[in-house]
């Protein structure tokens, strides 16, 4: 009697799991029409009935969509079957009155699937037809594409001819300079009929000198040549922006102006003058080359012999002077004793190249270069920049 109760119980709760699995399976079902219905309507009204027509049209390919039919008729043909029974269903026949008839269940089944068909035609259709609208712009694209590349590479000279520097003070590099700046520099003293003077500024830039000199140029409208240090031009680059773009000549000082290293040997010499000139293509593009040098402390002794030699190799030209203002011949010089230099040292000469120098502290310098440049203009000296 004990045994038939628990078998009697045993089946109640067997219905109640299955009744309420079943239920549950009904309830996703309508959700997942309800969902798939409106968001289908949506989507149909939105493509029209030219869409729609041509998406019916289309069935076979939408092969793709079945699996969620399917899909869904597998779980409801699998939802009785639990771990206490090896048969497809765990209800019997006399327990179907207490759940909703397997033709109900069916046609709700065959709604929803009907539903998922319509959705996933229309969804299929619409994907292709935007998919041939992007291939459509793709393919037009690469073809501007394409197009511009045409335009670039045939107009290239002359975007190239466009981007060459038009300061007025800008370096020519071409070869023919690069061969014969040696020999132009060498014949700068020749007379010619003219009295020219040739301002030249030694071991710059600094931000307490440089500025107020390149103002006393701009104020007479005279352009000058820097002889620059590299390691100098790295700490100032704007400075050296404002000498091109000015009209002012930029010339090589080499890069760290200590004699030592520099004059070690020949080797160390040209990677001095090397490093220097990078430092200014960094600053002022790859397109800048000057061909222009000043050794440190001049040229004149017949220890640089080799050093002289290995510049004018390398396609260099190099300037001395024969003028100066001696702001570099005493730690403090007051503006009136340079003047004075600047008269001496002129005496008799048409064509000057002046030393002078913008280097930290020369404040004499910068208070002595408006009377230098009156006196040489009432000597009737024209100003140029070596080029």
């Amino acid at each position: 009697m004990g045994h038939f109760m628990e078998g009697q119980a045993e089946q109640k709760s067997l219905k109640w799991q299955n009744y309420r699995r079943t239920v549950l399976i009904y309830l996703t079902c309508m959700a997942v029409f309800i969902y798939m219905f409106t968001y289908g309507v949506s989507f149909i009204n939105t493509l029209g009935k030219k869409h729609l027509s041509a998406a019916n049209s289309e069935k076979r390919q939408v092969q793709s969509a079945r699996p969620l039919k399917n899909y869904l008729i597998v779980q409801k043909s699998h939802k009785g079957t639990g771990p206490q029974s090896g048969q497809k269903s765990g209800l019997t026949a006399d327990q179907s009155p207490s759940l909703i008839s397997s033709a109900q269940k069916i046609a709700t089944l065959s709604v929803v699937s009907q539903s998922a068909d319509v959705f996933f035609n229309n969804t299929v259709y619409a994907n292709e037809a935007n998919t041939g609208m992007d291939l459509q712009r793709n393919i037009l694209k690469q073809k501007e594409e394409a197009d511009m590349a045409a335009d670039l590479k045939a107009d290239d000279t002359d975007i190239a001819e466009a981007l060459k520097p038009q300061a007025q003070g800008a370096q020519d590099t071409t070869m023919k300079d690069t061969q014969d700046i040696a020999e132009r520099l060498k014949n700068i003293y020749k007379p010619d009929g003219r009295k020219i003077a040739y301002l030249t500024f030694d071991d710059g830039p600094t931000p307490d000198i440089t500025p107020k000199i390149l103002e006393i140029l701009k104020n007479n409208q005279i352009n000058a040549t820097f002889f620059v240090i590299g390691s100098l031009a790295e700490k100032n680059p704007d400075l050296i922006k404002k000498h091109i773009e000015e009209g002012h000549m930029i010339g090589n000082h080499t890069y760290s102006h200590k004699y030592k290293k520099i004059y070690a040997d020949v080797s160390s010499f040209m990677k001095e003058v090397r490093q220097a000139d990078s430092v200014l293509k960094n600053i002022l593009g790859e397109s800048f080359q000057t061909r222009l040098f000043r050794f440190p402390g001049g040229s004149f002794e017949k220890s640089k012999v080799l050093f002289r030699e290995e510049i004018i190799k390398q396609g260099y030209g190099y300037v001395d002077w024969n003028c100066l203002n001696g702001d570099a011949e005493g730690k403090k010089t007051d503006a009136s004793r340079l003047i004075q230099r600047v008269k001496e040292t002129s005496r008799g000469k048409d064509h000057l190249v002046v030393l002078m120098h913008d280097s930290a502290g020369k404040h004499s310098t910068v208070e002595a270069l408006p009377e230098i440049i009156r006196y040489l203009k009432e000597q009737g000296y024209v100003f140029g920049t070596l080029d």
